[in-house]
Formats: C-alpha cells, sequence, structure tokens
C-alpha cells in the first residue's frame, strides 16, 4: 500500500509539475476529454495516443487494463487522481513518461442496437423453414405473442442462429431460442414465443342434412379455418366424402369429419349375391347369399350355395361381391 501510495504521487507529480517534458527516449502519453472504449474492460490505450521510440513498451502500456468499462451505450467520468489511482492498481512502473492528461475523462462503451424487428424475422424465418414448402405460406399466420424489445450491444459483428426447441407448434406457443453470435462467441439468447396457426379450407354441409342420408356435392360446400384447432378427422376434398352417408344429422356450416360417415349399406344380411372367383385365370361366378351387411369395398362373410362353403368377398356393388383368395 505505502510502495502504491508513493507511486500515486510520483505520477500525480509527472501529471502536474512535468506535462511537457521531453526527455530523450520517454514514452508520451496523450489522455483525450472523451474516450469509445470497446470493453468489458478500459485499456490505457484507447484512453489515450501513446507514442515514443519503444515500440515493444508503447504496445505494453496501451494494454494496461483501467478496470471494468460501463455498459454497453453508457458513460462513465474519470478524473486525473482516478486515473493515476487506476494506474497505480494496473502497477504501471514505467519511468521516461510524459503525462497529458485533461482534469476529467468521459469514457463511453461503444455499442450498437440490436431491434426486436430483426429477432422476429430471424425467428419467423426459421418456423417457416421448418414447416418447409410442404405448405403453401398463404395459408399460414405467425403471430407474435409479447413483442421482442430492442437490445443495446457492444460493437462487433453480429450473428443470428435460431432453433425450436420443441418444434413447431399449432395448439401451443411455439418458441423460438435465438442465439445472438457477437464475433463468433455466443453472447446471449432470447427466446421469442409465436402462435402459429395453419388455415384450409375445410369440407362443410352447405345445407341441412338428415341422419342416413347420401352426401351428395350440392350438399357441401368449403369453408376457410384455424385446423390447428379442429380434432383430426375432417375432410379438404369434397370428393373424399361424396356418396358417403351421414350417421347423425347436419347443420348447416358443420364440419364434416370421418366420425360422422360412413359409407353406405350395399348389401344387407340374407341379400342374394353374384360370387365372383378366379381360379386359374379364369372368371368364374356362381350364386351364394350374404351372411353380413357391408358397404362397397367392406369384406364380408358369404355362402356359395353350391359348395355350401363360408367364404370372405369383397362388396362391389349390390348384387356382386369378389373373393380374392380361393
Amino acid at each position: 500500500m505505502v510502495k502504491k501510495a508513493l507511486f500515486c504521487c510520483f505520477l500525480l507529480l509527472c501529471l502536474y509539475l512535468f506535462p511537457m517534458a521531453a526527455q530523450a527516449g520517454a514514452i508520451t502519453v496523450t489522455v483525450a476529454e472523451e474516450a469509445v472504449v470497446r470493453g468489458p474492460l478500459i485499456t490505457l490505450g484507447e484512453l489515450a495516443e501513446i507514442s515514443g521510440a519503444d515500440s515493444d513498451k508503447v504496445l505494453r502500456m496501451a494494454q494496461l487494463t483501467l478496470g471494468s468499462a460501463p455498459p454497453p451505450g453508457g458513460s462513465l467520468v474519470l478524473t486525473d487522481k482516478l486515473l493515476t489511482m487506476r494506474l497505480a492498481s494496473a502497477d504501471a512502473r514505467y519511468g521516461d513518461i510524459v503525462w497529458q492528461v485533461p482534469a476529467k475523462i468521459k469514457v463511453t462503451t461503444g455499442s450498437q442496437k440490436l431491434s426486436g424487428a430483426m429477432l422476429t424475422a430471424a425467428a419467423i424465418e426459421a418456423i417457416k423453414d421448418k414447416i418447409g414448402q410442404s405448405l403453401n405460406e398463404a395459408d399460414l399466420s405467425i403471430v407474435l405473442a409479447v413483442p421482442a424489445p430492442d437490445l443495446t450491444l457492444p460493437q462487433g459483428d453480429v450473428f443470428l442462429t435460431v432453433d425450436l426447441p420443441y418444434g413447431v407448434r399449432y395448439t401451443t406457443p411455439t418458441v423460438a431460442r435465438i442465439n445472438i453470435m457477437l464475433d463468433h462467441q455466443l453472447y446471449n439468447r432470447r427466446n421469442v414465443s409465436f402462435d402459429v396457426k395453419y388455415f384450409q379450407s375445410v369440407v362443410v354441409a352447405d345445407k341441412l342434412i338428415d341422419k342416413n342420408q347420401i352426401l351428395l356435392p350440392q350438399d357441401l360446400r368449403y369453408e376457410r379455418m384455424d385446423t390447428s384447432k379442429l380434432s383430426p378427422g375432417y375432410f379438404t376434398d369434397i370428393g373424399r366424402v361424396a356418396g358417403l352417408m351421414v350417421r347423425r344429422s347436419l347443420t348447416p356450416g358443420a364440419i364434416v369429419n370421418n366420425r360422422s360417415l360412413e359409407k353406405p349399406v350395399l348389401v344387407k344380411r340374407g341379400n342374394h349375391v353374384t360370387i365372383l372367383a378366379r381360379v386359374g385365370g379364369i372368371e368364374v361366378q356362381t350364386a351364394g347369399q350374404a351372411m353380413q351387411d357391408g358397404g362397397a369395398g367392406d369384406m364380408i362373410r358369404v355362402q356359395n350355395f353350391v359348395s355350401k362353403k363360408i367364404l370372405s368377398a369383397r362388396v362391389l356393388d349390390a348384387i356382386t361381391v369378389q373373393v380374392d383368395n380361393i
């Protein structure tokens, strides 16, 4: 402590009594009244112009650290006395130094703004990339849940990468984790949440449809809606439901889903049917009887009148079934 106190006194004498000394081989340190530093530490080279014949000594002087810098965009004021104390703490034990120091030095940490709009845009782009080309962008709605604030960063090259730790969600907020890289190093992370919705044209009833009614194209229409809130089983193609039978009545605008539909019964139990089969590449047919109800494409049991065998056959129409394997 005594040595540092003596050194502080020595520096003060240099600052006040010999500000313009011009000794042979001396290092000259000219401190500016205002300086911008990069942070997080203040170096003498950022506050002053240092010159002299001994380049190694000039470099060492420039690299002296004088404490923590203010946060990015912030400022502090160093008095000449405070600067002297910090120099003493840095063990700046160099002779032949000519000091030119103002009474006060304003030190500001350089900064740059990273707007919330840039964070939002990067996150939205990542969500679109994750979804890929399978969805039409016009069918997507990506809405920011909470506005992303502007950030003040230190100076440097900024690069953003985005992770979607839970993927893209349509029923709960989608979280985008933004990694803020500064000079190729991770500086900070921010989470931004979005409400992502997917809109499609969904098949709905265009009029009142009675129970057990066979659907016709004119009974149906499309309605654009947020399918992220719909239960599975809805349709987006009228052609897939036309010809099916409704299990219960549907009011106008009601969504047509697979739970409300069934194939109409073409063959009823006890009906006489024609049984088709292929034997050795030759198609044969015989008479039989349906043992079950069945719609088009359903597999039902039938009895061959001739052989009395029970076979499994596919319903082709109201009077015809086909045995696939004999």
